[in-house]
């Protein structure tokens, strides 16, 4: 009977999140074009003097963002159009033509070209994104965007810091920063598809230290199903394993167990998968669409160690992976080299006593969640390796703040929280 409630509430929960979620989508689809006219072309303007690849995806989201229907707000939130240059799309999927800036621009014949006359459907996210972004396109355009989201980003950046200070101690603030540093933390306002992203990372991380791991299963499954929410899976397994850390830190040795980490995991997954597959069958029951068909094509490509018709091993995606880590935030390289003293400090004179203490539970899920991003790469090499240099590499971060932990918690600190 405990069970079947447990499953109840689980299932209400996700009956009101999907709820939330479609009565967000269509309030956000209600506003109209002509709203957004104004601020949606000037940022088309700016991708086409400013295009880079880190910018492909916000070009995109504008994209959908204006071809949504304020008569038909919901439906046309839902499928998600853009134009293409290409009638399948499958030419822009395997990197042949299709630039996201210059589609962008034909709404407003800001350049001259048909190139870009068929629509392509991206149904088979969320974009809950649509929610904030098209508001603010009604006051703000792209770059103004950032500079609040910039704004954003440091205002969670500080509550966060004071939050663990407070909880933890001055090395835990000053690791859980250098953290935040090694992903480039403060550059991500420059990429909105990310933003969303790091932000339910460090308010799932938040509520657990805040509630010291109380309602954390429900935590945990509402994470999962916000992710997928407003992710475009750049970087989904941050929310996951970063605030799973900060939960077993809080956690006394001989309270951690595994079936603690393995419940988190799959009630992470089941919201996340859960609300993933709903978004496509509400799609294509009520709007006849492949979208299931088309979303397992995706699936199967992004996990196959294709890419652009050459295979690839794991060891040279974790080898693409490392590099950029280490090349696109200067805190990379300081962060690895500390993590690993600290780990390597830690067990310098090694005992019997040390080799018990290395193998307690709670070191062994430490390790498990920093092996949990080569397994990521494992398992979608293609997609891991295609973006590597633009975010999966930020994936390791917790593999070396993983390293910290079991180092933290074996000098005995961890068994001493506020």
């Amino acid at each position: 009977m405990i069970f079947i409630k447990k499953i109840l509430k689980y299932l209400l929960t996700l009956f009101l999140l999907i709820s939330i979620y479609l009565c967000l989508l269509s309030l956000s689809g209600l506003i109209p074009k002509k709203m957004i006219y104004k601020n949606t072309k000037e940022s088309a303007v700016y991708f086409l003097k400013n295009y880079d690849e880190r910018n492909f995806t916000d070009a995109v989201m504008l994209d959908i963002s204006y071809n949504i229907d304020n008569t038909k707000p919901l439906k046309t939130s839902l499928i998600s159009n853009i134009k293409s240059n290409h009638k399948n799309h499958v030419d822009f999927l395997n990197g042949k033509g299709y630039i996201s800036a210059q589609a962008l621009a034909e709404e407003f014949q800001l350049i001259n070209t048909n190139d870009y006359k068929y629509t392509y459907s991206y149904a088979r996210f969320w974009h809950g994104y649509l929610i904030f972004l098209r508001p603010l396109l009604t006051i703000f355009n792209y770059q103004e965007i950032r500079y609040l989201t910039f704004l954003i980003l440091i205002i969670f950046a500080i509550n966060f810091i004071k939050l663990i200070y407070s909880k933890f101690d001055k090395k835990v603030m000053i690791f859980s920063l250098l953290a935040l540093l090694s992903i480039n933390y403060f550059s991500i306002f420059s990429e909105l598809c990310s933003v969303l992203t790091i932000i339910i990372m460090l308010v799932s991380a938040m509520l657990l230290i805040k509630f010291k791991n109380k309602h954390a299963n429900l935590i945990f499954f509402i994470t999962g199903s916000t992710t997928i929410f407003f992710s475009w899976m750049t970087t989904p397994l941050l929310t996951f394993g970063f605030p799973a850390i900060f939960y077993f830190l809080q956690k006394k040795d001989e309270d951690c167990k595994f079936q603690d980490f393995f419940i988190l995991l799959f009630l992470y997954c089941s919201g996340f998968i859960l609300t993933w597959i709903i978004k496509w069958l509400i799609v294509d029951l009520f709007y006849n669409t492949n979208i299931i068909n088309n979303s397992f094509k995706q699936i199967t490509m992004r996990a196959s160690n294709m890419v652009y018709n050459k295979r690839v091993n794991i060891l040279l995606t974790c080898s693409k992976n490392l590099f950029y880590f280490l090349i696109n935030s200067v805190f990379a390289l300081p962060f690895i080299t500390i993590c690993i003293l600290e780990f390597q400090k830690s067990f310098r004179e090694i005992h019997n006593k040390k080799i018990q203490i290395l193998l307690n539970k709670k070191n062994i899920i430490f390790i498990i969640i920093g092996i949990l991003p080569i397994v990521n790469y494992l398992f979608t090499i293609n997609h891991s390796f295609i973006h590597a240099g633009l975010f999966t590499n930020r994936l390791l971060m917790l593999t070396f703040f993983s390293m910290f932990a079991v180092a933290y918690d074996k000098s005995g600190k961890g068994d001493s929280i506020k």
